[in-house]
């Protein structure tokens, strides 16, 4: 005969306690069945919830009136139970339980309501009893958790949730992963411990410890999904100026963003099915290890005091920062790390610019282009309700890269400017550039340039062209007069006609570039290719040069590759906004970056040099609300509408004043879900 063993359904909160595959030598074992029978084991379904309200600044995840039950996130269609023997092996057949009547909590503090179930596991004779459980709740695909522990920790989903018949979304969720102890050797705990006694061997022997609560299975779940909300209150318009050639007065020209959409950044496009901890291989592969981080592991990466790259671009963490300073990312008493490494964790590169973009890439990390978002990806500018995403972290490589920025998860709000020049408002979807500084110190803006004088398109404002012209002192001819080598003259039509017709604005090719990463926003003046160059002279370190097929000393002239390149550091670069087209990237705050002592909360700017791991990033079951209060200074501008937008390298200054408030979302409100 079958022999089946019940288990009470543990209280479903938002997050479970589970052992991992690493402590299941420590679990010893239940025995081996000595026929064919089923168990039952009792199990209690918690979730979290206490107070509603915003984290403070300092963001401590250990102040429970940070929780928030949020609002329809917690609806349950379905539970599914995988039990596992000491070695972390499958034990029995998955078993899918219906989940009623939730109980009101006699505890309050973090848990309201929780749901008590009997789950039954079926064994063969000779099979090692269950030792440990793994919950998931609206799991995408269920038939796929039947797996040992060491394949379960490495899999991942694509989806958040689903959306019933009843058009309720229903959040995946699963155990809650965490240190129970915090104990240098300590591992996290995955799967839920079951000891010996809270094994039945009746349904109704499983249903009277049940009822006098004796010998439950308490089980914490915690969603996959992050939630993130993002507002704006207000912007201030952008006071530039324009200045025409050999005119030294500025003429006022005033940017006002008009916001279109907004979205995540760089933000992982999967999730483990249970929070992770894996290490990451010591060699940067895109792979993981196969042990997971011990607590002190863990605790010397997110507090460590700095992180630099050896000569091998491996990281070294400095010491631990002092006591007063660390931050609390694990808390056992709520059965709930604050923390946990998402698939963008194990990447070793991260783009410098759009270019470096690739669809490997993309499958990980997505980068928005400004069309994908201004044909309706994304979310509207005003659209402050919740949105849902995976969990999104990253480590030391990302930080020691050239462009951690474009690593982390970040808002991108995106939009178009709308210009008066000297107070006439300029038509929609003007493109302009913005090149060196005003006499206020912000920056100066130049149109498009037409006709054989290069004018600009816009009356009463100067054309980048001419301007690029003006600023280029390595063009010369020769004046046969004095036999001297002299400066084209932009006030003398002629030669402005001339320079017209052999250089135009645009973006450096990959061979002037030769290596340098140059974001797409930026432009420079070049030759253009079959020009007439007759007359033209390029002063070089050896002299000056006639532009030909090659570069040859002995008969004075260097090719066009070098002439663009030479070209190219002598203006230097402006930024183009097509169409008028800007952004601001605002990078998502974790509770790291509220540590006491943090250096990176001064003046809107981040040191990335300075930047630790759990600075920035979303975790699984957190809610983030970005409050952005002004905008006070310019967008980043696009040069490319189809390009992926990659935050830039080269500043780390951000012209929004907000503030990210964390809510620890790990809360079940009351309901009656029938699954």
């Amino acid at each position: 005969m079958r022999t089946t063993y019940l288990y009470g359904t543990l209280a479903l909160g938002l997050l479970l306690t589970g052992c991992s595959s690493d402590e299941i030598n420590d679990l010893g074992g239940n025995g081996v069945a000595d026929k064919e029978q089923t168990l039952y084991v009792n199990m209690n379904i918690r979730g979290d919830i206490a107070g509603t309200r915003a984290a403070e600044d300092n963001g401590k995840p250990d102040d429970p009136t940070d929780f928030d039950s949020g609002t329809g996130e917690s609806e349950i269609s379905n539970a599914y139970f995988v039990f596992y023997d000491a070695q972390g092996n499958n034990v029995g057949d998955v078993v899918n339980v219906t989940l009623n009547n939730p109980v009101t909590s006699a505890t309050g503090a973090t848990i309201e309501k929780y749901y008590q179930s009997v789950v039954p596991v079926s064994l063969q004779k000779g099979q090692n009893k269950p030792t440990q459980v793994v919950c998931y709740i609206n799991p995408i695909t269920p038939a796929e958790l039947n797996s040992p522990l060491h394949l379960i920790e490495t899999v991942t989903r694509t989806n958040l949730y689903s959306t019933g018949t009843d058009g309720k979304k229903y959040f995946a969720m699963s155990n809650s992963v965490y240190y129970p102890d915090e104990n240098t050797n300590t591992k996290p705990r995955i799967a839920v411990p079951v000891e010996e006694n809270q094994l039945h061997s009746s349904q109704q022997s499983a249903q009277d410890a049940l009822e006098a609560g004796n010998g439950v299975v308490d089980i914490y779940v915690e969603r996959y999904a992050s939630k993130l909300n993002f507002k704006v209150e207000t912007s201030t318009a952008y006071e530039a100026s324009t200045s025409l050639i050999n005119n030294t007065e500025e003429v006022p020209v005033t940017l006002t963003f008009v916001p279109e959409r907004w979205a995540l950044n760089a933000a992982c496009r999967s999730s483990y099915v249970v929070k992770s901890f894996r290490k990451d291989l010591p060699d940067g592969g895109s792979a993981i290890a196969g042990d997971n981080y011990t607590f002190s592991e863990m605790d010397a990466r997110v507090n460590a005091e700095s992180i630099t790259g050896d000569s091998d671009g491996a990281p070294v963490y400095g010491s631990i920062i002092s006591a007063a300073n660390k931050w609390s990312w694990n808390n056992a008493s709520y059965h709930r790390s604050f923390w946990g490494v998402s698939p963008a964790f194990f990447s070793t590169e991260y783009p410098e610019v759009s270019g470096d973009v690739t669809p490997q890439m993309q499958t990980s990390q997505y980068y928005w282009s400004f069309n994908q978002l201004a044909n309706g990806a994304g979310y509207a500018a005003d659209d402050e309700s919740s949105h849902y995403f995976h969990t999104t972290t990253v480590g030391a490589r990302a930080l020691l890269s050239k462009n951690p920025a474009a690593a982390v998860a970040s808002v991108i709000y995106v939009g178009r400017y709308v210009l008066s020049l000297n107070g006439t408002e300029l038509p929609a979807e003007t493109t302009f550039y913005t090149y060196l500084k005003g006499n206020n110190g912000n920056a100066r803006v130049y149109f498009e340039g037409a006709g054989a004088q290069g004018n600009s398109t816009v009356n009463g404002g100067e054309s980048m062209l001419r301007r690029f012209i003006e600023q280029a002192s390595c063009l010369f001819k020769y004046d046969e007069d004095s036999n001297e080598y002299i400066r084209f003259d932009i006030t003398k039509p002629a030669d402005v006609t001339k320079l017209v017709s052999i250089v135009e604005i645009a973006e450096p090719s990959e061979e002037v570039k030769d290596g340098l990463k140059l974001s797409e926003r930026y432009r420079t003046l070049q030759f253009k290719k079959g020009a007439n160059f007759d007359g033209v002279f390029v002063a070089v370190n050896n002299g000056y040069q006639k532009i030909g097929a090659t570069t040859d000393a002995d008969a004075g002239t260097i090719d066009l590759l070098l002439a663009n390149k030479t070209l190219m550091g002598n203006v230097g670069y402006a930024v183009k906004y097509e169409t008028g087209a800007g952004y601001f990237n605002i990078p998502v705050k974790h509770y790291g970056w509220y540590r006491p002592g943090n250096l990176q909360k001064e003046d809107n700017k981040i040191d990335w040099n300075q930047v630790r791991i759990g600075d920035f990033g979303l975790v699984r079951n957190h809610a983030y609300s970005i409050n952005v209060t002004n905008i006070l200074g310019i967008a980043t501008g696009i040069g490319g509408l189809d390009n992926p937008i990659v935050p830039p390298a080269d500043t780390n200054d951000f012209f929004v004043a907000y503030r990210v408030n964390i809510l620890k979302w790990a809360l079940l409100p009351t309901q009656d879900v029938e699954l």
